[in-house]
């Protein structure tokens, strides 16, 4: 049963200037090139979007991330429009994402959750200072890392490193993680 102190504050109602919102960086849903030219074609017909975009008041940047309805977002932008209406929400938690109907909305609402609290993952898992286990089985590399992406630029330098350590046989190919143990070794 929920009490007055779990309820999520309702969703706004806010109109804005598109220009001004965050699009994700990573849209779970892919438009093709064409599809998304008869979008702006009919938001520059209709003069407004005819379904609300969802946005996120992220606090703590600032930042209106758009969680549903980039494309619309971004179509709106490029018809010209200077105003849009979006439905907004203050507090983004696994309970907003269940709230959600587009599925590949709530995956990324879930997601930014489990990325504020990266940290938590680590705890009674392994001691840092010590660098020991303090119980068996695997963790996320967001524990050891603390973000669930990296650079492109460092992404090929690691597996330019990773792949030659599997080719001296340092690491073995199935189990390609362990070249995190080899470079961590302390050198003589």
């Amino acid at each position: 049963m929920e009490t007055e102190s779990t309820r999520l504050a309702p969703p706004q109602m806010v109109q804005g200037d598109p220009r001004t919102l965050t699009l994700l960086d990573h849209n779970a849903r892919f438009l093709p090139h064409e599809q998304f030219r008869q979008l702006v074609a009919n938001i520059e017909r209709d003069g407004h979007l005819t379904s609300t975009p969802l946005v996120w008041n992220d606090r703590e940047t600032g930042r209106l991330v758009v969680l549903s309805g980039n494309h619309r977002t971004l179509a709106a932008v490029e018809a010209g429009l200077s105003t849009i209406w979006w439905m907004q929400i203050d507090e983004l938690t696994s309970r907003a994402a269940y709230k959600v109907g587009n599925t590949a909305t709530a995956l990324g609402v879930i997601l930014t959750v489990f990325e504020r609290h990266l940290g938590e993952l680590a705890e009674g898992r392994f001691n840092a200072a010590a660098g020991e286990p303090t119980r068996k089985g695997a963790v996320p590399l967001e524990t050891v890392f603390g973000v669930r992406e990296i650079p492109v630029e460092t992404a090929a330098v690691v597996r330019s490193v990773v792949d030659r350590l599997v080719e001296d046989r340092s690491v073995p190919a199935g189990e390609r993680w362990r070249a995190l143990e080899v470079l961590a070794r302390p050198t003589a």
